[in-house]
């Protein structure tokens, strides 16, 4: 295949601090967990405590996924939908979201798309082009990646063990910087990710089999509210 780039989102936790220890806290789209360490670990496996009600549905272009949790001891509640179209017709693929607080407690977390995209063997060619100037937080290697303005190079295919991350930089309060292509200039398949909410966090990191570009959107809900987001996906090819 030229291209591969599909959606993989993961929220942040919400009242990992206040639950102290062994308390109940909150990470959207897996449920309410026990807390059993002493710092909240992303990759570490918190026990389950209720994972609500989950559904899906799913049509010839589309899946839909559900997840709904309701009168937990803890106070948090939610009701979150997740729909990600084929659109027909188009090279475009939407990811649908839609969080409602159903709890007597706020929701303030984070949410980010992963969008791991292999394009090429290394990401031999690659290139990330942004409406913004870009620049790096971390060190990254300088005989494979090139900065100049809004775009960022790769000079070389990355192999073995080799890994290449940064928060990238320069990014507005404008939904409008949330908009990039990832191209490989040799082939001239690529992809361009765009949602239409600011970003927060942008985080770049890469191996030699899959790219990441993650760009990090804020949630904050009261008891009651709601709130829609989108990612849209358009895939391209040479002299698209």
């Amino acid at each position: 295949n030229n291209i591969a780039a599909g959606p993989v989102e993961e929220f942040g936790e919400n009242g990992f601090d206040a639950a102290g220890p062994g308390g109940r806290f909150l990470k959207i789209g897996v449920g309410i967990l026990k807390r059993d360490n002493d710092k909240y670990d992303r990759f570490h496996t918190y026990p389950i405590l209720n994972e609500g009600k989950r559904n899906v549905r799913s049509t010839a272009n589309s899946i839909r996924f559900d997840q709904d949790i309701s009168g937990d001891p803890s106070g948090y509640g939610y009701s979150y939908t997740k729909t990600v179209t084929m659109v027909p017709g188009k090279a475009q693929m939407l990811i649908e979201d839609r969080l409602r607080n159903t709890g007597s407690k706020p929701i303030d977390t984070t949410v980010y798309n992963h969008h791991f995209t292999t394009l090429s063997q290394g990401n031999e060619a690659i290139e990330l082009t942004a409406p913004f100037t870009l620049a790096n937080t971390r060190p990254m290697p300088a005989d494979v990646i090139k900065f100049d303005g809004k775009r960022m190079r790769y000079l070389r295919a990355i192999k073995g063990q080799e890994q290449v991350a940064s928060d990238l930089t320069g990014y507005g309060g404008s939904a409008s910087d949330n908009d990039f292509r990832i191209t490989n200039t040799k082939t001239g398949y690529g992809v361009r990710l765009r949602a239409d909410q600011p970003i927060t966090r942008l985080l770049w990191w890469s191996v030699p089999s899959t790219l990441s570009l993650e760009p990090y959107m804020a949630i904050s809900l009261k008891p009651g509210e709601e709130k829609r987001w989108t990612h849209t996906l358009d895939y391209y090819g040479p002299g698209d």
